[in-house]
């Protein structure tokens, strides 16, 4: 899992509504689990060549298809077994001109901040054509970052920016732009080799999660996690 908040869905420090969905669907079926928080990038890595069996809150991408398994229907991803989704949205400062309008970007002369690690912002960026810098480790990083002028804007989480404004170190430094740039459903991603050895336990697993994401349980506990 990602070594930094990912809210609602994980947080290295406590558990948030992935972890909870992922190891309360497997204590019912009688195991254990261990969340290894560490870089995205190494994540990654250690589902493609071990030693991690799966990636806590991974994105479909199609780079990943080649070693790492999602809940499929009728051969496209289930959307209905997710962890949960966050929305990536556009930051810039205020009374600063460039902008978002939901399908393109206008007036930027640098390129796009964003954090290491968010593939699913490169490649929206790539099939844009629009140029991005993901030299950042973290969201607050990129804001930095906006603030010193070294970006036009920056592409971070809703409950990051959200949060950020509440303290006083950030309050009306920057704005959110009207439209997301990006609302991405996250999955337990699991390893193609695990996946391998017992498919039936891991499409099992990902139903489990469906259901309990449906339950009252769920609708009680959710927002109680979601920080």
């Amino acid at each position: 899992m990602l070594d930094d908040d990912l809210p609602p869905l994980s947080f290295p420090s406590h558990e948030g509504q992935a972890q909870w969905l992922v190891r309360e669907a497997l204590q019912r079926k009688g195991h254990t689990v261990r969340f290894e928080a560490v870089p995205w990038a190494r994540c990654i890595l250690g589902v493609e060549h071990g030693p991690y069996d799966a990636a806590l809150g991974a994105g479909a991408n199609p780079k990943f298809f080649s070693f790492m398994r999602f809940p499929l229907r009728n051969a496209e991803v289930d959307h209905s077994k997710i962890l949960g989704s966050i929305t990536q949205i556009v930051v810039r400062r205020p009374g600063t001109r460039p902008d978002w309008n939901g399908e393109n970007f206008l007036g930027l002369k640098t390129a796009v901040m964003y954090r290491r690690g968010y593939a699913s912002v490169e490649k929206k960026l790539l099939d844009l054509g629009v140029p991005g810098n993901s030299e950042s480790n973290s969201d607050e990083q990129s804001v930095k970052k906006l603030l010193a002028g070294r970006a036009d804007v920056a592409i971070i989480q809703i409950e990051t920016a959200q949060a950020m404004l509440e303290q006083s170190a950030y309050k009306g430094k920057f704005e959110i732009l009207a439209h997301p740039f990006l609302e991405l459903p996250l999955y337990l991603g699991v390893s193609r080799l695990r996946y391998e050895r017992d498919p039936r336990f891991v499409e099992a697993l990902w139903t489990d999660i469906r259901d309990l994401r449906a339950s009252p349980e769920w609708r009680v506990l959710a927002p109680h996690l979601a920080r």
